[in-house]
């Protein structure tokens, strides 16, 4: 064998035959018609698969001149808001049933001289942070990686890469409004296999087929630990060409769901989309919010045993390879789902806070518990002046009465993420809020790991805070 690349990702080698011989084959007849009518597929058949029923495309509202001048003065970054070099910079993990969530990776664009050097100074702190507690990159099991621009792509992957070596952890990778002086904020997920023995399964699969797509950077496909299930970022990119599928956000929405359920169903026979516990679906646009959102509900709807997930649907600027969507999943091997859904709303000083939740079952210590608090405005009412520190408290008031309404603490929580809307709350103070308010109502001195993450907008134009945990 003649090594050609010796990638750790995806290695090439040719095979230096040094003894041939020839060897007749029994003659086959018709073997023209054989080979006409072996089932083949090609990349020319991939609309018939999705819509055997025939595709039109969706007609969408189209997006003003005074969006689109909007967006382009957005400058896709937080408008004149920086973070506090030092200030924030630290990372916040919490050690539950040998899970180590870890948050708070941020760059800062004015230390660094460019994004190579600033993933590899985040990659520094979390190294420092696993060591911390006797773990390294080998033990990540999930990455969400936040970037200020989605052109540093192929940069960051030829850095990543080089803190990996075989079944790398599985990653999200979109672009966000991050403050002006950050280029990247990053949280990831390890798992310590020596204190809490779980079999882990790794799928990470790079060759061309019409499955599912092969990776576009340095991560696997899923990591399956236990009953949890982590899986990759899904676009619509066609598995036999690796090209983004032709179409509106119809075409994605039911293509990239495919990949989902495909990964699913080939880590474990058993799972499927009816395993989803949390689904976050990143769009471009809000006008890609309906029919990815309805894509996904069919479904649900197509299947009466099947456990309906939360859903948060988010705006970003951009996503890797110009997709419209892009969805970020969290599957549990149970037979326990249910769909029951505890649901509660309070107003309060012209704020609708609103909690969807699910228990699903214990972990020993800790549960698996999907649920989302929204804080939306009250059209009707408008926004009244309250104070930041007020909304905060308030959020995370709910999310007591939601633990005591279980029966748990901020204990048997794992990591949370804050979506919220870059418009009406900067980082540095939304975070320092957060902070005071859950230290205050839970009396601890530091809080769960959360990851804060700015967007353009919700599915509700007045949502403005949603919180999540899976």
């Amino acid at each position: 064998m003649v090594m050609h690349s010796d990638d750790a990702f995806a290695p090439v080698a040719y095979l230096n035959l040094v003894k041939l011989h020839l060897k007749d084959k029994p003659l086959m007849p018709n073997v023209k018609d054989v080979l006409l009518n072996l089932p083949l597929k090609h990349s020319r058949h991939l609309m018939s698969e999705l819509f055997p029923e025939g595709y039109q495309e969706q007609k969408y509202e189209e997006i003003t001149a005074e969006a689109l001048s909007f967006c382009d003065n957005l400058s896709v970054r937080e408008a004149s808001h920086k973070i506090e070099f030092n200030s924030l910079s630290f990372s916040r993990r919490k050690c539950l049933d040998g899970f180590v969530f870890i948050s708070g990776l941020i760059s800062y664009r004015a230390v660094h001289a460019d994004i190579s050097a600033e993933l590899e100074a985040i990659f520094e702190l979390l190294k420092y942070s696993l060591t911390e507690v006797d773990l390294s990159v080998d033990d990540l099991v999930a990455v969400h990686l936040y970037v200020a621009n989605i052109e540093d792509f192929a940069a960051i992957n030829e850095v990543y890469r080089k803190f990996f070596s075989i079944n790398p952890p599985v990653r999200v990778c979109v672009q966000i409004p991050l403050p002006e002086n950050v280029s990247l904020s990053m949280d990831c997920i390890a798992f310590d296999g020596q204190l809490v023995k779980l079999g882990r399964r790794c799928m990470h699969v790079q060759g061309i087929s019409h499955w599912a797509p092969a990776n576009i950077g340095p991560y696997s496909q899923s990591i399956m630990l236990g009953l949890h299930v982590f899986i990759a970022g899904q676009i619509a990119l066609c598995p036999a060409t690796m090209t983004l599928a032709n179409g509106g956000g119809q075409v994605e929405a039911r293509l990239s769901l495919r990949h989902v359920s495909r990964i699913l169903k080939a880590t474990n026979v058993s799972l499927s989309l009816r395993n989803l516990t949390l689904v976050i679906c990143y769009v471009t646009d809000v006008c890609f919010m309906p029919s990815a959102l309805q894509e996904l509900h069919s479904i649900v709807d197509a299947d009466s045993d099947c456990f309906e997930p939360l859903v948060v649907c988010v705006h970003v600027p951009a996503l890797p390879r110009s997709a419209k969507i892009e969805w970020q999943v969290v599957a549990v091997l149970s037979e326990e789902n249910s769909n029951e859904c505890v649901e509660m709303s309070t107003i309060k000083n012209g704020y609708a806070y609103k909690i969807r939740a699910k228990k699903l079952l214990p972990l020993e210590e800790s549960v698996i518990f999907p649920f989302t608090i929204s804080v939306d405005y009250v059209e009707d009412k408008g926004k009244t002046e309250v104070t930041l520190q007020e909304v905060t408290f308030v959020l995370l008031q709910q999310l007591t009465d939601i633990l005591k309404r279980h029966n748990l603490s901020y204990r048997n929580l794992h990591s949370l993420r804050l979506f919220y809307s870059f418009r009406e709350f900067n980082y540095t103070d939304l975070q320092r809020s957060y902070a005071e308010a859950f230290c205050s109502l839970f009396e601890c001195s530091s809080e769960v790991a959360t990851t804060f993450v700015p967007v353009c907008g919700f599915q509700s134009p007045n949502c403005l805070i949603v919180l999540c945990h899976s």
